[in-house]
């Protein structure tokens, strides 16, 4: 048999010969794995760009992943079509070398399987992080508008370099937004401060008054307290109140409102 023949034997064979030797039923129908292995056998007939025409062909698992079938299963389903085929191969040859060049193509497609398999994943994966930080960052800067133009910032939390540089960026563009003309930062739930941390806050209280909006800084526990005067911070430029309440009460008198009990 020359390897005309066998050119001919190998992409003569229909799908459903092949289905049956590789069980794919896990990760799609019937219908599915005939125009997957019709895909396939098309693409071994061509004889365009290897690379980008095994590209197409991966698609279909892609696309199946992109629906919500899980990675491990469609890449162990590249593992079974592999299997399939050098088993089609060595039923119809036996000891006969195969066809080198048929047996390169069909290594590609396998590779380009996993290959944007793999990709897609990965990219899946960094945007599902992407939207997890900024839910994280949202839950964890909470700005909210607690009257007409009164911002307050409950912190909660261990403040780094990295966290109040964002907390800085947000609570600047809520005052743009809202024109707020007051801002209470309350750190009650915050344990520990360092310098640079302090000194972060000192530049959110200027920026934010040169934006028109005067800061509040409420609930300072005596621990952090204690810890400011030891690192020699200079909080007097920044309104304090011990509690939330009291820092309520004061923007309210700043903005000429009075809170009445019925």
């Amino acid at each position: 048999m020359d390897n005309l023949q066998k050119t001919e034997i190998i992409l003569g064979l229909e799908p459903e010969e092949i289905i049956a030797k590789c069980q794919l039923f896990d990760v799609m129908s019937l219908t599915e794995a005939r125009d997957l292995w019709e895909s396939i056998f098309d693409f071994l007939r061509e004889s365009g760009d290897s690379e980008k025409e095994a590209v197409r062909v991966a698609r279909i698992l892609v696309d199946k992943l992109e629906r919500g079938a899980p990675l491990d299963a469609l890449v162990e389903a590249t593992d079974k079509i592999w299997r399939a085929m050098v088993g089609y191969l060595l039923d119809h040859f036996k000891e006969e070398t195969p066809l080198i060049e048929f047996v390169v193509r069909f290594a590609t497609i396998v590779r380009n399987m996993r290959k944007e398999l793999l990709y897609t994943a990965l990219e899946q994966q960094r945007e599902t992080i992407a939207k997890q930080i900024e839910a994280i960052k949202e839950l964890s800067l909470p700005v909210v508008e607690v009257w007409d133009k009164v911002l307050a910032l409950p912190i909660v939390g261990t403040l780094d370099s990295y966290r109040v540089r964002t907390m800085m960026e947000e609570l600047l563009n809520r005052i743009v937004n809202v024109r707020a003309r007051v801002v209470i930062l309350d750190i009650t739930g915050v344990g520990v401060m360092d310098t640079e941390t302090a000194n972060y806050l000192l530049r959110t209280a200027k920026a934010s008054r040169l934006l028109g909006a005067e800061v509040i800084m409420t609930g300072i526990s005596p621990a952090i307290a204690q810890t400011l005067v030891q690192l020699g911070v200079d909080l007097g430029t920044i309104i304090t109140r011990a509690t939330l309440k009291g820092g309520l009460e004061y923007a309210f008198n700043m903005m000429g409102l009075e809170v009445r009990n019925k």
